[in-house]
C-alpha cells in the first residue's frame, strides 16, 4: 500500500508542477499571434490606412517582433522595428529587448540598440481585456479578443487585428 501512496504523491506533485508551469505564463494566448495594423488615428482626427501606415507584429512562444512604417505629414517616412523576448503572467509583462531600430523620419540618424535589458510592468485585466504600458515603447496597449489598440497620447491611436 505504501507504494501506491508514494505513487499518488508523485502524480500529485507532477500535476501541481504542470499547473504552475501553465499559469506561470498565464494567458499568453491573450497576446499571442500575428497582428496587422489596420489604421492609425492622429490627434487632429486624420485617419491613416495602408499604405500611408503599415505594421505587422508577432508574439509567439515568448518571442516578439514588430515592424511599423508610416508617412509623416511632410511626406517623409518613419519606421520602428524590434525583436524581444517576453513573458506575460496574470499580473506582469516582462520584456527583454534584443534588437531595435527607430527612424522618426526627421533625417536624424536611426537609433539602434541591442541592450538585452529586461523591464517589467504591471498588467491590468478586466474580463477579457488585458492592458499595460509597454516597457520600452511609449504606447499603452489594450488587447481584447482579436483586437489590439496601441495609444501614444498626443501622437496616435493604432488599431490592430489578429490575423487568423
Amino acid at each position: 500500500m505504501t507504494d501506491y501512496v508514494a505513487l499518488g504523491r508523485l502524480l500529485m506533485a507532477a500535476a501541481l508542477m504542470c499547473l504552475i508551469a501553465a499559469f506561470g505564463n498565464a494567458n499568453a494566448g491573450d497576446i499571442d499571434g500575428t497582428w496587422r495594423l489596420k489604421k492609425r488615428v492622429l490627434p487632429d482626427g486624420t485617419v491613416l490606412v495602408p499604405p500611408a501606415v503599415a505594421g505587422m507584429g508577432t508574439a509567439i512562444d515568448g518571442m516578439r517582433h514588430l515592424n511599423v512604417f508610416w508617412t509623416r505629414p511632410d511626406g517623409r517616412t518613419g519606421s520602428v522595428g524590434l525583436i524581444s523576448k517576453y513573458r506575460i503572467t496574470a499580473n506582469t509583462y516582462s520584456e527583454t529587448l534584443l534588437a531595435s531600430a527607430f527612424d522618426d523620419g526627421s533625417g536624424s540618424p536611426v537609433a539602434r540598440g541591442t541592450s538585452g535589458e529586461t523591464r517589467t510592468v504591471p498588467v491590468t485585466r478586466e474580463g477579457g481585456r488585458v492592458s499595460y504600458q509597454l516597457p520600452f515603447d511609449p504606447p499603452k496597449v489594450v488587447y481584447e479578443g482579436d483586437t489590439l489598440t496601441a495609444t501614444l497620447e498626443g501622437a496616435f491611436v493604432d488599431y490592430w487585428e489578429r490575423v487568423k
